[in-house]
């Protein structure tokens, strides 16, 4: 009889076992969305490049030349309170100069080319810091500005409202899924950041000896702060 009953108690156990084994598992239904969304602010400070460019019959001379043209650009700074450590030399060359005469190079002296690295803080408070200091530096004869790009010293606000609304701008595009295939959308279970950046417009400008009775207008635009993220979701 005990032979009878520990052999039921085995075979119920092996159909226990092979009904659990043989049970499909139900796949997890999910989307994956991306969102975007661009947030604007309101440039801070601005930074640009000046150069200066002298032509000798010596590299002392044309070293001297360049030396006094930077100290008259290093004055104008000075006298709008821009600090020292704003203020950079970002090259500097000496190179032999050649003109050809009847094929043949002849040396015409010596050139000097120097590049100074600007930043210049507080722009939202003065509005007409910059165009006063540009007035300032068009009475320096023979030099160029370039490379003059606005920003925002901290984006830290911006920067999480476009994350924010890149992940609501993809979590309505994944409802907008969820109604079309009759589902409910379920809680996120993945989040991915493409990208979080921004971008500044480059204005290019070149300053000569300019009439003091006009004043130099420079536009500093918007910055776009963008946020992409990538949004896998449950659906259900």
């Amino acid at each position: 009889m005990k032979k009878y009953v520990l052999l039921f108690t085995l075979i119920v156990s092996l159909l226990f076992v092979s009904c659990q084994t043989t049970m499909p598992n139900e796949a997890q239904r999910t989307i994956t969305v991306q969102g975007k969304a661009v947030v604007y602010a309101e440039p801070d400070r601005a930074t640009f490049s000046i150069s200066v460019n002298e032509l000798s019959e010596t590299t002392k001379e044309a070293q001297q030349l360049a030396n006094q043209k930077v100290q008259q650009i290093l004055r104008v700074l000075q006298s709008f309170d821009i600090e020292e450590k704003r203020v950079k030399t970002s090259s500097l060359s000496i190179t032999p100069e050649y003109r050809w005469v009847e094929e043949s190079q002849v040396l015409v002296g010596q050139r000097v080319r120097q590049s100074l690295n600007v930043e210049v803080r507080n722009i939202k408070e003065n509005s007409v810091l910059l165009s006063q200091l540009f007035d300032a530096l068009g009475n320096i004869n023979s030099i160029s500005i370039g490379s003059i790009s606005f920003d925002k010293e901290d984006t830290t606000k911006e920067s999480q409202l476009s994350r924010t609304e890149a992940v609501e701008h993809a979590t309505a595009v994944a409802s907008d899924y969820a109604r079309a295939f009759n589902l409910q959308l379920g809680k996120p279970i993945e989040v991915v950041e493409s990208s979080n950046d921004y971008r500044i417009v480059p204005l290019m400008a070149s300053v000569m000896k300019m009439d003091s009775s006009f004043s130099t207008e420079i536009p500093t635009g918007e910055i776009e702060i963008t946020s992409s993220v990538s949004v896998v979701f449950e659906l259900y």
